[in-house]
């Protein structure tokens, strides 16, 4: 139990903002080397005791951000709800425990290096559950290490995780059998792939990218989420955007991206601030991408469907793009097993009920195909890669981290997004009402950043890129692998241990 929460707590240190990331790379060696000492049911404790220390230190804003704007929903059911997902997201820990032990106990110490594919399988199944969850991934700690996460390009946020885990297998290996020449045996491999992947990382940050010629404007107009949808900040609201769109525009930009749920209104709906857009776009001739709340009405009823979405208005003042978000918010954007949870009406009444969409949609802006997706999507490098084979050769994200404050979910939020402008070799443009807006380059280097709760106009040259990289073209090659493994391993598990228990009753 200690082992596992003490590596549970360092784990916590490597994500935003500690600026501890590379304590990753020995975070796991108290619950590697113990899983190694230990039966399987013991060391699913352990698992469970990580997961537990882990989630509720990675995910403390979820309770705050509940009680501040979820209608009626008070301390004791937002800590409950927090528990719930943190108790969910444990069961994975305590599963690796598990099956880490009896891979241990099967093959000893050595067993322990099977764990980086176990981690990894289990991490891949984590994004379907109910909608799926993957935030903070393993290797998303490693964001700003430069270096080592240019192999997402090939394996996906997935290798990263692969590398971290046999990093920490190894130390724990040599813990449980000292000696130079089994320390030889087993850190030549790891030593040899970890300089294989520092190479690579410094030979593609050393490639020259193609002058950048096309400014973007990323607006970040510092709304609260207590103002945006009252009536009396509409004005001001609008106003700002509008004001800041006007300054990049006199910097030459040729085209401008507001925040998701931008407009406090429905743009469709024909309300006056609509027809201004169309046009501001009209006069200035430069096309405007923006998040707006979309709706429609099902056929022959009075009944309608909402969708968090994003438009680009042409010059011409048409919509060219209408995409629909298609990973919600659980709990925030729509209630997984709602008609189950008529014990919880405050989560239930509070949470949105949007309708998720289901198709990746690209746009053409000045001739080039530019995808766009929403908020808590950039968690997913399944989607960014269906935008880049869809032919989007920009990507951009505009979102809504009002939600969270000044807590640890907004570094965390962009640090996943610069991953996947990296997976993808794409620049990627971020417009993010409250921050952290940014223009991240193919390689995931910050060209510009906002800072939070503060306005802010960014405007950077980016170029369009229509490579695939080996992640695009191939997709989850790695990661599926491990999760047929994973799978396969666990049936295996299941399968020896009721074959021990019946021969031990035979005897």
């Amino acid at each position: 139990m200690v082992a596992g929460a003490f590596s549970g707590t360092l784990l916590v240190f490597c994500f935003p903002r500690t600026g501890l990331a590379l304590l990753a790379w020995v975070a796991l060696v108290p619950l590697l080397y113990q899983i190694t000492q230990v039966r399987p049911r013991q060391a699913m404790v352990a698992g469970a005791f990580f997961g537990l220390f882990f989630h509720l230190g990675n995910l403390y804003w979820i309770s705050d951000t509940m009680v501040r704007f979820g209608d009626g929903i008070g301390w004791p059911t937002s800590v409950a709800i927090l528990l719930t997902l943190v108790g969910y997201l444990s069961f994975y820990s305590t599963a690796f425990g598990g099956l880490a032990a009896a891979a241990c106990m099967r093959g000893g110490a050595g067993g322990i290096f099977v764990s980086p594919i176990l981690w990894v399988g289990l991490e891949f199944f984590r994004k379907y559950p109910f909608g799926g969850f993957p935030w903070c991934l393993l290797g998303s700690s490693q964001a700003d290490f430069l270096p080592v996460v240019q192999i997402t390009s090939l394996t996906g946020v997935y290798g990263v995780s692969l590398l971290i885990v046999l990093v920490n297998a190894l130390i724990a290996y040599w813990l449980c059998r000292p000696g130079l020449k089994r320390a030889l045996m087993a850190g030549v491999p790891v030593a040899t792939l970890m300089g294989a992947t520092l190479l690579f990382g410094y030979w593609e940050l050393a490639r020259p990218l193609p002058t950048a010629s096309f400014p973007v404007a990323a607006v970040q107009g510092n709304v609260l989420q207590e103002h945006k949808w009252k009536p009396e900040y509409r004005k001001q609201i609008f106003a700002t955007h509008m004001k800041l769109s006007s300054e990049g525009i006199e910097q030459g930009v040729r085209l401008v991206v507001w925040p998701e749920s931008s407009t406090p209104f429905y743009f469709d709906g024909g309300p006056v601030e609509a027809q201004h857009m169309r046009n501001f776009v009209k006069d200035k001739n430069v096309p405007l991408l923006f998040g707006s709340d979309d709706y429609e009405f099902l056929s022959g009823t009075k009944d309608y469907r909402s969708y968090n979405g994003i438009k680009i208005l042409d010059p011409d003042g048409t919509v060219r793009l209408r995409y629909r978000k298609i990973y919600l918010v659980p709990f925030g954007e729509f209630v997984p097993l709602r008609s189950l949870l008529f014990f919880a009406k405050p989560v239930v009444q509070s949470a949105s009920n949007f309708t998720a969409g289901t198709d990746v949609v690209v746009a053409a802006v000045e001739g080039e195909n530019v995808g766009a997706f929403v908020c808590y999507e950039a968690i997913y490098p399944s989607l960014t890669r269906r935008f880049v084979k869809a032919g989007a050769s920009l990507l951009i994200n505009v979102t809504n981290d009002a939600w969270f404050g000044r807590s640890a979910a907004p570094y965390q939020h962009f640090n996943q997004a610069v991953l996947r402008a990296i997976e993808t070799r794409r620049y990627l443009v971020r417009a993010a009402n409250t921050g952290i807006s940014a223009f991240v380059d193919p390689f995931g280097r910050v060209l510009a950043r906002g800072d939070l709760f503060r306005p802010a106009l960014l405007v950077r040259n980016v170029s369009f890129r229509h490579d695939e990289t080996f992640f695009v073209r191939y997709g989850f090659l790695l990661s599926h692998s491990m999760a047929v493994v994973t799978l396969l391993f666990g049936v295996a598990v299941v399968v020896l241990h009721y074959r021990d228990k019946r021969g031990q009753r035979g005897h």
